[in-house]
């Protein structure tokens, strides 16, 4: 983001952050418009007692241990226990998702229950020390990006994580909002924000005119983003061992998870790729010995079972700059934001 936007923090140098779901999280640290690159796994936790290790260390532990590490605690900030898109969530991932004293969703891990405030503190703790380990001591000031469809008790909660870590944070700013600041060089006009992560996609129709930005049109969907698009490969993995090895696993966490991870990795790689051998070794085992899952995807494969959540997606664009009553040629510039918008 532009230095110019923080001016009136007054700060000498303040972090801009954002939190994904499944996908790394970056820092900038604006005044002196230094990049920090992304830390793998960084939404991942893993609990010994009530410390978190956050990280690459709790990614490498979900193929041992599925149950005990932590993820996409991204949707469950500010929500509660019986909300839907928590109880779908609860039906996907291997560790427990239960209800906490007000009702609110908690996980619970080695008998033990973290808040989404907790565990949303935890990461940005590790972002501090990323910060001060790339020689920026005194950062103690924050701006944090968050969905455009966060309620008020979701944005207080992320302020209360960042605070909690050590941060003082100045502001919370929407996601698309912080994309055109931070990646277009447009300055009058409209301006279109496409973004996808993993559990949500967003289109954000902005008018631009100098450093001010309005939102035209915003719309958002909490329930559709690159896990959907994971799950069909996983049920395509699933049916073929079925097919190949007349064995079923769907019920063996351990080997979902792995199915999971090689999802993501098959999906991002067939972007570029035109296609891609996915070699699982061991995922299982049957009477006859261990089961390898070895076949290859192509793109155009991956198109054609994704091609109905490509569709929705592409109608719901073009319904939104209809909504806006512009047409193509109004559009100075799309930014296309999130981990999953270049594989999805």
């Amino acid at each position: 983001m532009p230095s110019s936007f923080f001016h009136s923090f007054q700060a000498p140098d303040v972090i801009a952050s954002e939190i994904g779901n499944l996908m790394p999280s970056y820092v900038t640290v604006i005044q002196r418009s230094t990049f920090i690159p992304y830390v793998r796994g960084l939404q991942n936790l893993d609990y010994v007692g009530r410390r978190a290790a956050v990280g690459e260390i709790a990614r490498r532990q979900m193929f041992r241990h599925p149950s005990d590490v932590i993820f996409n605690t991204k949707k469950l900030v500010g929500k509660q226990f019986d909300d839907y898109h928590v109880q779908e969530m609860r039906k996907k991932v291997p560790f427990g998702i239960v209800k906490g004293p007000r009702g609110e969703a908690w996980v619970e891990v080695h008998g033990m229950k973290f808040s989404p405030v907790e565990m949303t503190k935890a990461i940005f703790a590790k972002l501090k020390d990323i910060v001060q380990m790339n020689q920026f001591h005194h950062v103690l000031k924050a701006v944090i990006s968050v969905p455009a469809f966060f309620s008020v008790q979701q944005r207080k909660d992320i302020i209360s994580a960042g605070n909690g870590a050590g941060f003082e944070v100045l502001q919370l700013i929407d996601e698309p909002t912080a994309a055109a600041l931070s990646s277009t060089a447009v300055k009058e006009g409209v301006v279109v924000v496409f973004g996808m992560g993993a559990g949500s996609y967003s289109i954000s129709v902005l008018q631009m005119s100098g450093t001010d930005i309005e939102t035209k049109v915003q719309f958002d969907d909490p329930s559709m983003g690159g896990d959907q698009f994971d799950d069909i490969l996983v049920d395509y993995f699933v049916k073929e061992i079925i097919r190949l090895h007349s064995v079923d696993i769907r019920d063996d966490k351990h080997a979902i998870v792995r199915l999971v991870a090689e999802a993501e990795k098959t999906k991002v790689r067939l972007s570029t790729e035109p296609e891609v051998r996915v070699l699982i070794p061991c995922l299982t085992g049957s009477a006859d010995g261990p089961i390898d899952l070895n076949i290859t995807v192509s793109r155009a494969k991956f198109e054609n079972l994704v091609g109905h959540l490509a569709e929705q997606i592409q109608v719901k664009c073009q319904n939104i700059v209809k909504d806006a009553k512009l047409t193509n040629e109004d559009i100075r510039e799309i930014i296309i934001m999130g981990g999953d918008d270049k594989s999805s």
